[in-house]
């Protein structure tokens, strides 16, 4: 059982951590956009769409229920994949520029 006094500072990590998530996806199909990879930047924008709808519509930053465990643990890992998959891409590209 959480103390009243726990809970101001989980919920400003628990805001912390979407808007990190929300800004991540969002700069990431930027720079995926001015780099010319429009497949992965509709992949990202497509999680950005649901990590913000799952943010909205469930109250997640309140509630601990699974929309808080989709919203704050699932979509910022599949963020993290995404984004270590396209720094892959990239160093991939960048190899065969230089040959």
């Amino acid at each position: 059982m959480r103390r009243p006094s726990d809970w101001p500072r989980t919920r400003s990590v628990r805001l912390l951590v979407a808007a990190g998530t929300l800004w991540l996806l969002f700069g990431l199909g930027l720079m995926l956009n001015v780099t010319g990879h429009r497949r992965l930047m509709r992949m990202a924008d497509g999680l950005l769409a649901v990590e913000f709808v799952g943010l909205v519509t469930t109250s997640s930053i309140d509630g601990d229920g699974a929309g808080a465990i989709m919203a704050l643990v699932v979509a910022p890992s599949l963020a993290g994949g995404f984004l270590a998959y396209c720094a892959q891409v990239g160093l991939r590209s960048s190899r065969r520029a230089g040959r």
